[in-house]
């Protein structure tokens, strides 16, 4: 399971950017996950404060074939992330970096899990001059 930030780039705010790439069992190489294998899949957007301690933008929710998510069976996976999820938390800050972890689960007798977490900075226009 990979645990690193994956940095995209910088999106404007209230812009709905897609999230696209092939989800897998494990690392760069490893098997694809067609889209009927999996059982879930799900995404939670959220921002770091000052104080450190997450806060929710976005709850987390499913995305498996709905809420702006798909997944083929090729293993391509998109998720539209919604206008709230790239709406600014403090105006003080002209970039604000949003987190977005994608959760999914296959299989059974053990049920396998896979996670993706990704820094989408979010350009707060009322900054720019």
């Amino acid at each position: 399971m990979p645990h690193d930030i994956q940095e995209l780039e910088t999106v404007h705010e209230q812009t709905t950017p897609t999230i696209s790439g092939v989800l897998r069992q494990g690392g760069e190489g490893s098997a694809v996950l067609p889209g009927s294998t999996l059982t879930t899949l799900t995404a939670r957007i959220y921002h770091l404060p000052a104080s450190g301690v997450p806060t929710d933008i976005v709850a987390e929710h499913s995305i498996l074939n709905v809420n702006n998510g798909a997944v083929d069976e090729a293993g391509n996976f998109s998720h539209i992330v919604s206008l709230t999820g790239t709406t600014i938390q403090n105006d003080a800050l002209k970039v604000e970096r949003h987190y977005i972890l994608y959760t999914w689960t296959w299989g059974s007798s053990p049920v396998r899990q896979g996670r993706l977490l990704v820094a989408l900075p979010v350009k707060n226009l009322a900054t720019v001059s």
